[in-house]
């Protein structure tokens, strides 16, 4: 069979979503167009990450995202935290070390997944009680997340920190538990509308013997409901692995996945016609996520105008791509507790349902909080640093040059003259002000402009 990029589709709009965006006149893919991937698959753009697009079409900015970078030395330091994992038992030296692998990581992509199946699969440490629990998931993400579906969906919902979050341990013949049962059918699976109440029933059923035994996954043969079980439709002594084989067969597993990922790497309202091409991609790829984000991220669907700046971040993904596109680092510790501030507690989502959508995060955050936390970070304050501090990097230069270094950074596609003109006359009425204040206020006044908001 032709490759997804070689083969003409038709659609109820007669646009092809799918196929690869071919550049012209009128729609160049050009810095603006490269800055856009950049955001989405990267948390920012920064000159270095431009620099690598050089030359290179759409088809293979997206193969250079999804295969990624080696990591560097600095990166390997951060997952080497989880050596002590055992004795530190803090979830915030977990949250920490991740958002640090976040800042430094040469495969943002794998980052960018990360967060996204944190939220698809939203478990919370309060509950689970065990922060190497939660790491050992994160882990998952990080290892699985642009790999099969199935192998991730297994390694997750096995783990210890889903088993205990959903109550598996309580889940035995005679006595079910749904609580697995029904995410996974409704918010890891199907979605709403795909199934019925007996499914969940008989899904639990299914589920039942599934144990922690010493931080890791066992079977209770015991606790087992053996017998017949119909669910969606088939009749069979079901056991929780032939469920889930029997879950991602499902037409509607490729569809709800689909909807998500576009949502969350195109942007909100996504037409229905480009969704359930997508979903066709991921079944023709088996549920590989990395092989169909090549396809997703160079369609004509990802670089359609209407979607760019259309994704609100979140707080996480803020202080991100202020990190990232000024290439500089901030002590993951701090980093955690002001994504908390701004309402984004990492590793403690709010419910199964996971993080606020879209400009639900205005609400949980402020923006004027998060101009005046990015404002404190520059000037060293808490949560902060950043290192190297904008002080030492841009201390000598006026005014002007540091706006258009700073900007160019933030803002890679350049702002418009009357927003230029009023920052800059904002920073002339500091210029009697250190430095390292000037420069703080500039970049708190560049990181509340409107198009900080979304991306």
């Amino acid at each position: 069979m032709a490759p997804w990029h070689g083969r003409r589709r038709r659609t109820m709009s007669g646009k092809e979503w799918m196929s690869p965006f071919e550049p012209s006149a009128v729609r160049p893919f050009d810095l603006a167009a490269k800055a856009h991937l950049c955001r989405r698959a990267a948390f920012a753009a920064p000159p270095s990450l431009l620099k690598a697009l050089e030359g290179k079409d759409p088809v293979a900015c997206a193969r250079f995202f999804v295969q990624g970078e080696p990591e560097s030395a600095d990166y390997k330091k951060f997952a080497g935290w989880r050596e002590v994992f055992q004795v530190v038992d803090s979830k915030s030296v977990v949250a920490g070390s991740w958002l640090g692998r976040m800042e430094l990581t040469r495969h943002p992509l794998r980052q960018r997944l990360a967060l996204f199946w944190h939220d698809h699969f939203a478990t919370g440490a309060r509950k689970v009680q065990h922060p190497q629990w939660m790491d050992a998931q994160v882990r998952a993400f990080e290892e699985d997340g642009l790999g099969p579906f199935p192998r991730l969906l297994a390694r997750v919902v096995k783990g210890p920190a889903m088993l205990r979050w959903l109550d598996a341990d309580e889940n035995r013949k005679g006595h079910p538990n749904e609580n697995l049962g029904r995410e996974l059918l409704e918010l890891f699976t199907l979605g709403r509308g795909n199934y019925s109440e007996k499914d969940i029933q008989e899904a639990a059923r299914a589920l039942t013997g599934w144990r922690i035994h010493r931080g890791d996954f066992s079977f209770l043969q015991r606790a087992h409901d053996k017998g017949p079980k119909t669910i969606l439709g088939e009749t069979a002594d079901f056991d929780g692995d032939a469920l889930l084989a029997l879950l991602v067969r499902q037409p509607a597993c490729a569809e709800f996945l689909a909807k998500k990922l576009c949502a969350a790497l195109v942007g909100p309202g996504v037409p229905e016609e480009a969704v359930r091409e997508f979903a066709g991609v991921l079944r023709e790829k088996k549920l590989h996520i990395g092989d169909s984000l090549e396809i997703l991220l160079a369609s004509r669907l990802f670089y359609d105008p209407r979607f760019r700046g259309a994704r609100v971040r979140s707080p996480v993904d803020f202080l991100l791509w202020m990190a990232r596109s000024m290439e500089a680092y901030m002590a993951p510790r701090p980093l955690y507790f002001a994504a908390a501030k701004l309402g984004m507690r990492l590793l403690d989502p709010p419910d199964v349902g996971g993080w606020p959508k879209g400009k639900a995060w205005l609400a949980e955050a402020p923006w004027i909080l998060r101009a005046r936390l990015a404002s404190q970070i520059a000037r060293g304050r808490k949560p902060g640093p950043m290192f190297p501090d904008l002080e030492t990097r841009f201390g000598d230069l006026s005014l002007e040059e540091a706006l258009q270094e700073l900007s160019g950074r933030l803002y890679p596609e350049g702002l418009s003259e009357a927003k230029r003109s009023l920052l800059l006359q904002q920073a002339r009425e500091s210029v009697d002000l250190p430095p390292k204040v000037a420069l703080a206020g500039l970049f708190g006044s560049l990181c509340s402009l409107p198009e900080a908001w979304s991306e």
